[in-house]
Order: structure tokens, then sequence, then C-alpha cells
């Protein structure tokens, strides 16, 4: 888990730097779902596919995640 911490911990970083780096977010949503934060991941793609102008990921993405939770 640790190393799941520090990605999410480096994404969050990236994003304050750049808020439209698509792979950061990307990272985070990955980060979330691989610490078990589930609806902070959903909650994340969710407000990715609303905000960034690159969200066909973010949908795919969200999709995945729901289809894994079915």
């Amino acid at each position: 888990m640790g190393l799941h911490t520090k990605a999410l911990a480096d994404a969050e970083e990236a994003i304050e730097l750049d808020p439209d780096y698509l792979k950061a977010h990307a990272r985070k949503g990955q980060a979330l779902e691989k610490l078990g934060r589930v609806d902070d991941a959903r909650a994340h793609y969710q407000q990715c596919i609303n905000t960034l102008k690159y969200n066909s990921h973010f949908k795919e993405a969200l999709q995945k995640l729901d289809a894994a939770q079915s």
C-alpha cells in the first residue's frame, strides 16, 4: 500500500502544478482504486469528465470501475 499512497501524493502534487495534466488525473484515479477508495476514485473520474476536455479516458475508466463493482 505504501507505493499507492506515494503515487496518490505524487499525482496530487502534479495536479496542483498543472490542473490540466491528464496523466496525473489518471494516476490519481488509479491510486485511489488500488487503495480501495472506490467511491473517491469514482468521484474523481466524474469530476474529470465534467471539467477536462480529454474526458473520454475518464469515461472509460469509470465504466471499468462500475463493471468491476457489478
